[in-house]
């Protein structure tokens, strides 16, 4: 399996040692994708897969020392096999992580779901800043913006956090900041 040395599935996946479905990125061969997810968010980077390649856990460990050979050897893709055990370009190998009958989510089914029909581009480090900027330090914000005026900046809002799926607004008088330039397309 070859995946451009920039993608890092592996920062999404779960610490929590109870969801061990969650604990390392899969590669489905089906899609040709790296998946990785803690319950929260979702990643799915394309990869180029072979004919020995299976589907099933990959070590992230493995993952950052293949993108370090890569990087070494001024290659854009690093690569690992994935079949029976994980096999790095210079011959060191690992076996697959053992989920202990545990199944990875449904990925493709919950990426279904997730609509497309308007998009909305923004620089993710202004974003970070700007909740730094409001003291959210959990960097839970608000994003509100008008689909029918793509010339409307998105406004920031400073939220009390999380309940379930459901973000809980501050009052009025909350730090309000607006994130420049975005691009929202229909």
């Amino acid at each position: 399996m070859k995946f451009d040395r920039n993608f890092k599935p592996e920062l999404i996946v779960s610490k929590d040692p109870f969801r061990g479905a969650l604990n390392f990125v899969e590669l489905d061969k089906a899609e040709n994708r790296l998946c990785a997810t803690d319950g929260h968010r979702l990643v799915a980077v394309p990869v180029q897969v072979d004919e020995h390649d299976t589907s099933g856990p990959v070590d992230s460990k493995m993952l950052g020392e293949a993108r370090k050979l890569a990087k070494s050897a001024k290659e854009d893709h690093a690569e690992i096999q994935c079949d029976g055990a994980l096999k790095l370009t210079n011959g060191a190998t690992a076996p697959r992580p053992d989920r202990a009958g545990m199944n990875f989510p449904a990925w493709r089914q919950i990426m279904s779901g997730v609509a497309t029909k308007s998009l909305i581009a923004f620089n993710a480090k202004y974003l970070k800043e700007l909740a730094e900027a409001i003291g959210q330090e959990d960097y839970v914000v608000a994003l509100a913006f008008d689909p029918e005026d793509p010339q409307v900046p998105i406004r920031v809002y400073g939220t009390t956090g999380f309940r379930g799926n459901v973000l809980a607004m501050s009052d009025d008088k909350a730090p309000i900041a607006i994130l420049m330039p975005c691009h929202l397309k229909k």
